[in-house]
C-alpha cells in the first residue's frame, strides 16, 4: 500500500507542477492584479531573505515558512514565533510577526501579520500645487492550515484578508494559497508547487 501510493503521488506531482506553472490567475496577481497590496512582495523572514527568497522547499519548522509555502508548516514549527520590524527612512515602517502551532491528528495552524506604511507623503492637485499630506499603508493577515497525507506528502492552504489604503481611499481583498510539497528525507529532497495569492477584490 505504501508503494502504491509513493507511486500515486509521483505521478501526481507533474501535474500539479503544470498547473502551478500555467494558472493564469497566479500570474495575472504577480503582474499587477494584486499590485496595491505590495507588503506580499516583501521577504518576511531575514532567514528567507538572506536565500534571495528562494524558501518554499525548507520544511524545517521556521515559524514564518507558511508566508512562502502553505504546506511548510509541521511538528517541527510547533510552537514556533518569529517577529521582524525594520524602522527606515523617511517614517517608512514595516513589521511581520508569524505564530505556528501543530495540533495531533489535525495539522499544523499558522498564523501571521504583515504590514507596512509608507510615511506621511506629499499630496499635490492636478496644476502640481501643494496640498495637505497624507498616509499610506498594507496590512496583511494570514490563517493557515498544512496537513500531511502521508509521510512524504504534506498540503497546505492559507487564507490572507488584506487592507490597503492611500490617502482617504482605501481597498480590502480576500486571498488564498495552495500548495503541495513532496519530501525525501532520505535523500534531502523535496519538491514543492503552489498557487500563491488567488484573490478577490
Amino acid at each position: 500500500m505504501a508503494r502504491f501510493r509513493s507511486v500515486c503521488s509521483l505521478l501526481l506531482l507533474p501535474a500539479v507542477l503544470a498547473a502551478a506553472l500555467t494558472a493564469s490567475p497566479a500570474r495575472a496577481q504577480r503582474s499587477g492584479t494584486l499590485s496595491s497590496f505590495n507588503v506580499l512582495k516583501m521577504e518576511a523572514s531575514t532567514r528567507a531573505a538572506a536565500m534571495r527568497g528562494a524558501f518554499s522547499a525548507v520544511p524545517d519548522g521556521d515559524a514564518g515558512a507558511s508566508f512562502y509555502h502553505p504546506a511548510l508548516p509541521n511538528e517541527q514549527s510547533h510552537n514556533a514565533l518569529s517577529v521582524n520590524y525594520l524602522n527606515h527612512l523617511k517614517g517608512i515602517n514595516a513589521g511581520f510577526m508569524a505564530y505556528s502551532r501543530h495540533f495531533e491528528g489535525v495539522g499544523t495552524a499558522s498564523a501571521g501579520l504583515r504590514f507596512f506604511s509608507y510615511g506621511e507623503l506629499e499630496g499635490r492637485d492636478e496644476q502640481g500645487y501643494e496640498t495637505s499630506g497624507f498616509g499610506a499603508s498594507d496590512v496583511a493577515l494570514t490563517l493557515g492550515l498544512s496537513r500531511a497525507l502521508t509521510e512524504r506528502i504534506h498540503v497546505g492552504a492559507n487564507v490572507h484578508a488584506l487592507y490597503g489604503s492611500i490617502g482617504p481611499p482605501s481597498a480590502t481583498a480576500l486571498a488564498t494559497d495552495l500548495g503541495l510539497l513532496y519530501h525525501l528525507a532520505e535523500q534531502q529532497l523535496t519538491v514543492s508547487a503552489s498557487l500563491n495569492e488567488l484573490g478577490w477584490v
